[in-house]
């Protein structure tokens, strides 16, 4: 059985996309590409489909967020997923450890805690990006986790804003 209908899927998120940004309080929205799925095991489990999460959709969010004029965070890519829809995912290991059974959250679905700190490393490095302007930034020396690093190993600079 099909669920997936890449028309009214459009429509709902930019509907979704207009409710959030006319919230009187004018919220900055952010949109996110779906982390990849690895294996099997999701599409067996949870009826997913690979093909659309992995091929379409990340192009799909993408043009959303042009369309609405929205950020786009790419989880898609940050979790070892490829802008070419010919290669297959390649950091398994955000959410599969081969010692384990395959079954959530070891499942090719969920991410594991270092595909989560990853998804975290995406999202506020983003937020970080796209949210100084206009606004004083301080260092934030002090703050527990200033010394996260990325997995290509360069160090996360952490900033706060007065």
């Amino acid at each position: 059985k099909t669920q997936w209908n890449e028309t009214n899927f459009i429509q709902d998120y930019i509907e979704l996309i207009s409710i959030y940004s006319n919230f009187q309080s004018r919220p900055r929205v952010y949109i996110c590409s779906p982390p990849p799925i690895y294996g099997t095991y999701p599409i067996i489990r949870y009826e997913m489909q690979a093909h659309i999460i992995n091929k379409q959709l990340p192009n799909i969010i993408n043009r959303i967020g042009q369309q609405t004029n929205v950020p786009v965070i790419n989880i898609f890519r940050a979790l070892g997923g490829s802008d070419n829809p010919k290669v297959a995912p390649r950091l398994k290991n955000y959410f599969i450890n081969e010692s384990m059974p395959l079954n959530n959250p070891n499942d090719g679905c969920h991410p594991n805690d270092l595909g989560y700190s990853q998804l975290a490393r995406t999202v506020l490095q983003e937020l970080i990006r796209t949210n100084f302007t206009g606004r004083r930034m301080i260092s934030s020396d002090n703050l527990p986790f200033k010394n996260l690093k990325s997995d290509e190993g360069s160090k996360l600079k952490i900033v706060k804003w007065s």
